[in-house]
């Protein structure tokens, strides 16, 4: 079941493609369905799962998604993450990640959230 959702989910953005091609709704309500099911499935008590780099991926999807569709409820979840990450998961340094020694892919896959979610904040204007 995991992978194939995560399957699903990263294919959110090709099947936006589709819609945007074809015009075919049942395109777009395909990708809603998958970016629900994936949402649901994964942010649990306000988080996303503790892996940066999936969840860099994974937002790739939803902001193509929202891209498409306007439903800001795609990108809210992420960026209450990214808050909290920032909130609670940051050294002194500006590092984050909740072991002590912090990786590069770690920091990477944020900074492409935080990036990501400042591009979606720049459409709102």
């Amino acid at each position: 079941m995991l992978r194939s959702l995560i399957t699903l989910v990263l294919c959110c953005s090709q099947i936006c493609c589709f819609f945007e091609i074809t015009k075919e709704r049942t395109y777009l309500d395909e990708a809603e369905r998958i970016a629900k099911a994936g949402r649901e499935y994964f942010f649990k008590n306000g988080r996303l799962p503790n892996g940066y780099w999936f969840n860099a991926v994974m937002l790739r999807g939803y902001q193509e998604l929202y891209k498409v569709d306007k439903n800001k409820s795609w990108i809210d979840f992420y960026q209450q993450d990214a808050d909290a990450i920032w909130n609670t998961e940051r050294d002194a340094n500006n590092m984050v990640g909740t072991k002590p020694a912090k990786s590069l892919i770690d920091q990477a896959a944020m900074i492409e959230i935080y990036a990501r979610l400042q591009q979606v904040k720049k459409t709102l204007k």
